[in-house]
């Protein structure tokens, strides 16, 4: 008797044990936020400066198995991770998941560089980062001389030579111009007002930069100022003013 009591306390103890672990409290569910990860299913791709990343990125909440968190209803957060220009992220860097997938359509970096990643964070989860990619710069429109015209002497070429720079609209430098640039003579400082500028005044820009490496100009005077535009455009920026010596 006593060793069958014995065989019944066992038997009921194990279906005890048994239904315990089998209860939502027995262990954590599958879908609980500790067993969740994050993952960045669409990788930001390559963009210009200040427009959107074209193939709109994607966080997936997915479980210890790789599969997606459909039940996963959080919001995740997006922000810049390696930054090797300073940029900015602007869009909507916060979207509530969807069937455990957070798109990101809009988002936009404003400084030119390459190397950028993104970092993705969820409540409770830990964080993610993406692959690197590059921005690259928007289209050039404006200019500025980089290496402002010197004193000279007249009929001399000015030294060093002087170099006109692009940028985009945003002030990335625009390194993927190749366009033509032409510097004219803006305020004329000879005493009559007559004075000409000679030598190489066009040149098409290498990596966003023309340089002009032969201007001269034939009377001396002070206040020179020289203006660059692009190709025939009307000129839109003014250098410094130089003087022009005697030989």
């Amino acid at each position: 008797m006593k060793t069958l009591l014995l065989i019944v306390l066992g038997t009921l103890a194990a279906c005890r044990l048994d239904n315990l672990l089998h209860q939502p409290g027995g262990s954590p569910p599958p879908s609980a936020s500790g067993s969740l990860k994050l993952a960045f299913t669409v990788q930001p791709s390559n963009a210009t400066a200040g427009q959107a990343i074209a193939a709109s990125v994607q966080v997936t909440a997915q479980d210890q198995n790789g599969a997606t968190a459909t039940s996963f209803a959080g919001q995740v957060t997006l922000a810049l991770g390696t930054n090797p220009a300073g940029g900015r992220l602007s869009g909507t860097a916060t979207v509530t998941a969807v069937n455990g997938v957070a798109t990101f359509s809009d988002l936009a970096i404003d400084r030119a560089a390459s190397g950028y990643t993104l970092s993705a964070a969820a409540s409770s989860l830990s964080t993610v980062q993406s692959a690197a990619f590059d921005v690259v710069p928007g289209p050039a429109t404006q200019l500025a001389f980089t290496t402002q015209p010197s004193r000279t002497t007249a009929g001399s070429p000015i030294t060093p030579p002087v170099r006109v720079t692009a940028f985009d609209a945003l002030g990335n430098k625009a390194t993927n111009f190749t366009g033509v640039v032409q510097v004219t003579l803006g305020h004329d400082g000879s005493p009559l007002g007559n004075a000409q500028l000679s030598g190489s005044t066009t040149a098409a820009a290498s990596g966003g930069v023309a340089t002009f490496a032969d201007l001269r100009i034939d009377q001396i005077g002070t206040g020179y100022t020289l203006k660059a535009a692009f190709g025939t455009a009307a000129p839109i920026v003014e250098s410094a003013a130089f003087d022009v010596a005697v030989l």
